[in-house]
């Protein structure tokens, strides 16, 4: 039986507010006069705007905001048995919030949790619902007709989607043009990074819409002009994924030194800036051009010598996992040496830099 999992934003979640000294420009980049507002949404009701000078409003944070997951199952008793898995999935997260000292308490979270198998509770009235199933396709559009069928027109359907073109999701839904797909990283409960995009038919306003809504939460959205495969932070990790295993399978370095290369190179650069910041930061005066000019030659001469392998060797999942019980082996004792003590030294490190980006 497949668990549909899905984060499910109420339109009364949404608070409006006025604010009377935004310009008419600023305005309609939100609210297009004529059209359905999507900021001026409360208890459900839905308005039309008519124009900057009455509804100068933009999306802010809620403090009642309410969290559902539905889970698909058949028959009462296996709707139950869903539910009682499904907290174990929630609780995780609310312990290492408070394990990082984020929540003092943990039950209070529990208090705007709904854990439901009705569609109708789940969907009628949803303004934004953030879809978590797994990656296939067939699934992919059953949840979409559930949702379509309880939700309002105007309520946008963002998927959590590592793989599955937007576009092949929305192939056969009513309403294309509000559904996206809104990219989590893991550890999703941590990272504020949401990858957005668009199908062939997403609107542009939902696009936006959906930028902002992420913004409200304290996201970091960033936003893909067209549809390309793993999107933006996957393509770049696996990059230098890929790198890292063509040195390793070479017999250029152990796994556990390409590691430590990043972790205490590059990797702790870019836990400030990404590569483009970094490159004008290292170009002198003349920034990121300067970088071209004195690196240009060396930079051509490295890409001609990058791993350009399209599939990994057959021998790597033997090959890494002997390494990496031997870079944990020898990891420092105040780190741990097991996968739960790593991922704890890990979160503690992820939440500091968050902090240093005002993101906690």
């Amino acid at each position: 039986m497949a668990i549909h999992r899905f984060w499910i934003f109420h339109k009364q979640d949404v608070r409006r507010y006025h604010k009377k000294e935004r310009t008419e420009a600023q305005h309609n980049r939100v609210c297009d006069p004529g059209k359905i507002c999507p900021a001026k949404r409360g208890k459900g009701r839905i308005h039309e705007c008519k124009g900057h000078q009455d509804h100068r409003h933009v999306w802010r944070r809620h403090h009642r905001r309410r969290l559902c997951r539905l889970l698909r199952s058949e028959g009462p008793e296996r709707s139950e048995a869903s539910k009682e898995r499904a907290i174990p999935h929630i609780q995780g997260p609310i312990d290492s919030y408070v394990k990082l000292g984020l929540l003092d308490d943990g039950q209070k979270i529990w208090e705007k949790i709904k854990i439901t198998t009705d569609p109708a509770e789940a969907f009628t009235g949803v303004y934004f619902v953030q879809e978590n199933g797994a990656e296939n396709l067939e699934q992919k559009h059953e949840m979409v007709a559930v949702m379509e069928k309880y939700m309002p027109v105007d309520g946008i359907i963002a998927s959590s989607s590592s793989g599955t073109p937007v576009t092949q999701i929305a192939s056969e839904a009513q309403h294309p043009e509000r559904i996206i797909v809104g990219h989590p990283f893991n550890p999703a409960y941590l990272l504020p990074l949401i990858e957005i995009c668009g199908g062939e038919k997403t609107s542009k306003e939902v696009i936006e819409q959906a930028r902002e809504f992420y913004k409200m939460y304290d996201k970091a959205p960033c936003v893909l002009n067209k549809e390309k495969n793993g999107f933006i932070a996957n393509r770049l990790m696996h990059a230098l994924w890929r790198e890292e295993i063509a040195l390793v399978s070479e017999g250029v370095c152990t796994m556990g030194d390409a590691d430590d290369a990043w972790t205490f190179g590059p990797g702790i650069r870019l836990a400030a800036f990404g590569p483009g910041m970094n490159y004008e930061l290292g170009g002198g005066e003349l920034g990121i051009k300067g970088c071209g000019i004195k690196f240009g030659a060396m930079t051509n001469a490295m890409f001609a010598t990058l791993s350009n392998m399209d599939k990994v060797p057959d021998t790597w999942p033997d090959k890494s996992g002997d390494d990496i019980i031997v870079e944990k082996e020898n990891l420092p004792d105040f780190i741990g040496h097991t996968n739960d003590k790593i991922a704890a030294f890990r979160d503690d490190l992820i939440v500091s830099v968050l902090k240093m980006h005002r993101k906690m």
